[in-house]
């Protein structure tokens, strides 16, 4: 384990879950400093980090607070894609540009858990990224 990275990632403060009332575990502001971190660590240890936005669905109507977070998390880790010079796997905006349900099991419940095509069109950026940064031929 890495020494204090625990307490950059799960900060004291950070709220939990509640099943009635929506809450965020970990606040913009130390999402950002923990990704920030991690990016910084993983070059001081001679590893190049992709920052990989997490698909969600686009299609569909909803006020679903988990999607609101998610939408607010992705912010972030574009802003620091640009901020920090890291490449950018966007899944989030691949998926926008297709059907829901072409990726989804159930894009009014499941929209963490891509189904398999929605996993290899996710692969299939990851390779796009990682050739474009050069890490691979």
């Amino acid at each position: 384990t890495v020494s204090g990275l625990k307490e950059k990632i799960v900060p004291n403060d950070a709220a939990g879950f509640s099943l009635f009332q929506p809450s965020r575990r970990v606040p913009l502001d130390d999402f950002h400093d923990n990704i920030s971190y991690m990016v910084k660590k993983c070059r001081s240890l001679g590893v190049l980090p992709v920052l990989l936005v997490e698909p969600q669905p686009h299609q569909i109507e909803t006020n679903d607070f988990k999607m609101q977070l998610r939408t607010e998390y992705n912010a972030i880790l574009r802003q620091l894609a640009v901020e920090l010079s890291v490449p950018k796997a966007d899944a989030d905006s691949a998926f926008a540009e297709c059907a829901d349900t072409d990726f989804f099991p159930d894009p009014t419940v499941l929209f963490a858990y891509p189904n398999i095509h929605g996993q290899h069109l996710i692969a299939l950026i990851l390779e796009k990224t990682l050739c474009n940064a050069g890490i691979i031929p």
